[in-house]
């Protein structure tokens, strides 16, 4: 545990020192290029949109397994405490 964490602390020390020995230039370089990546990067509201699909997608599927549960124990459609009168 201790050797992972100086391992993880000498890492990040060489990280900075080679930040710091970069030039203006490569560090503009450097933000054009993540600003190019994130142009690719869908909205946050696009991906809250897809969850709420995944969302209904499982209350679906959630609904469907509690009906074939209902069915194959046979128990009457429908709301609880409902009665099926037979004529």
């Amino acid at each position: 545990m201790l050797s992972k964490l100086a391992c993880l602390t000498l890492c990040r020390a060489i990280q900075l020192l080679v930040l710091l020995a970069r030039g203006s230039t490569a560090k503009d370089l450097e933000v054009l290029v993540l600003r190019h990546h994130l142009a690719g990067v869908p909205a946050p509201a696009a991906a809250g949109i897809l969850a709420g699909d995944l969302l209904h997608r499982r209350h679906r599927l959630a609904q469907r397994l509690y009906i074939l549960f209902l069915h194959r124990t046979r128990h009457p459609p429908g709301p609880p405490g409902r009665v099926t009168a037979n004529p």
